[in-house]
């Protein structure tokens, strides 16, 4: 069961705290349950939550001392098609949670990309998510649609900082790649330079499995900024050829 074997993971590297798993302030697992095209995720994650807690080895980490591109830690999105196949087709990797620490959400609210209408959710949303309007745009330039979402796992790169709170960049990458032995994604898409620099220049550069675009936000650089639409153009068009040929492996038919 998937469930089972992402917990046995995530709880080897001691990614969350067992605090934050139980009890939460804002458990967005609680919102997903009342929501019927999302009833599957949250029975997901509570078999993952029993199975984390059981098996859970290592300390729990202080997040409240996370610096630079997390704060906490959000829980990873699972579409539909891959926890029944146990594969992904595709894997997106952003950058770190910026919730409070005691709140447990989902990485860029993407359980919400399911959902056609996703505006009647707004209110849910925002109790995660004071603005939506990143939530929106990253959907927009990413080109999500409800077919991506569905054979998709997102995850946040930083989960785990070094004694400093600063981010691990080893543990977080070696962490990275188990769930992609796990997974076998066809494609990887690193957002944002965070999830970049934990995967590393030379395997993006050597595996063309492996996409990297600009996080979708006016505060980057204006070189950036500048690149950004031809890089999100390049992105689709990649994703529309691994939909229209199913088969398709790191490029090649």
């Amino acid at each position: 069961m998937l469930a089972q074997k992402l917990a046995e993971i995530h709880s080897s590297y001691g990614v969350y705290p067992e605090e934050l798993l139980q009890n939460a302030k804002r458990n967005i697992i609680s919102d997903i349950n009342k929501i019927s095209d999302l009833a599957y995720l949250a029975h997901f994650f509570n078999h993952y939550q029993s199975a984390y807690l059981s098996r859970c080895e290592s300390p729990s980490p202080e997040i409240a001392d996370l610096k630079g591109a997390a704060r906490s830690i959000d829980l990873p999105f699972i579409g539909p098609d891959v926890v029944t196949s146990g594969k992904a087709k595709y894997m997106f990797v952003f950058e770190g949670s910026l919730q409070k620490a005691n709140i447990l959400s989902m990485t860029v609210l993407s359980c919400f990309w399911l959902i056609k209408d996703d505006k009647y959710y707004d209110a849910q949303m925002k109790r995660y998510w004071g603005r939506l309007d990143t939530y929106h745009r990253i959907k927009r330039e990413l080109g999500i649609t409800l077919e991506i979402a569905k054979q998709s796992y997102v995850v946040d790169s930083f989960r785990m900082g070094n004694k400093n709170g600063n981010r691990d960049t080893t543990r977080n990458r070696k962490l990275l790649e188990e769930e992609v032995k796990l997974l076998k994604p066809d494609l990887i898409i690193l957002v944002g330079s965070t999830a970049r620099d934990i995967v590393g220049t030379r395997m993006i550069k050597t595996d063309n499995k492996y996409v990297a675009v600009p996080f979708p936000a006016n505060a980057v650089p204006t070189k950036t900024r500048e690149s950004a639409p031809a890089l999100y153009r390049q992105l689709k068009d990649t994703i529309e050829l691994h939909e229209s040929f199913p088969n398709i492996k790191n490029g090649l038919t």
